[in-house]
């Protein structure tokens, strides 16, 4: 992690389900090493929270909203991150979600559910992203 912390200007990274759990442990760590943290998640309140936290560890933050499974959203915020951010050090694709149940019992709307966000986050994250 000491790589993270070279003096310089403040990186940014944009971290997908920043709102709680390990997008959010990233997020303050990061932040305590002085970078601005794009917290990219559904949840506005979530964010805010954790918007707060990363500027209490010494960071900055801001509220990107994001549903990780929509391809022209994906587009939508490279487009206005490029306008505002002169540039992007880090990409954490961390949203996603779990399922669990036993096989033969679980819907296949709960399964594709589970895949767009997960995979499929991933999938548009690469390509939209690193493609245009």
């Amino acid at each position: 992690m000491e790589a993270m912390s070279l003096p310089g200007p403040r990186k940014h990274a944009l971290i997908t389900g920043a709102g709680n759990g390990l997008g959010r442990s990233l997020a303050l760590n990061l932040g305590a090493r002085g970078w601005h943290i794009g917290i990219a998640d559904l949840e506005p309140a979530d964010a805010a929270e954790t918007r707060r936290l990363v500027e209490q560890a010494g960071g900055t933050a801001e509220f990107l909203p994001l549903d990780v499974r929509d391809e022209a959203g994906w587009a939508d915020l490279r487009s206005e991150l490029e306008r505002r951010w002169r540039r992007l050090d880090l990409l954490a694709n961390n949203a996603g979600v779990s399922c669990s149940g036993e096989v033969g019992q679980s819907s296949m709307e709960t399964g594709t559910g589970c895949s767009r966000s997960t995979c499929g986050g991933s999938f548009w994250a690469a390509t939209r992203w690193w493609t245009g």
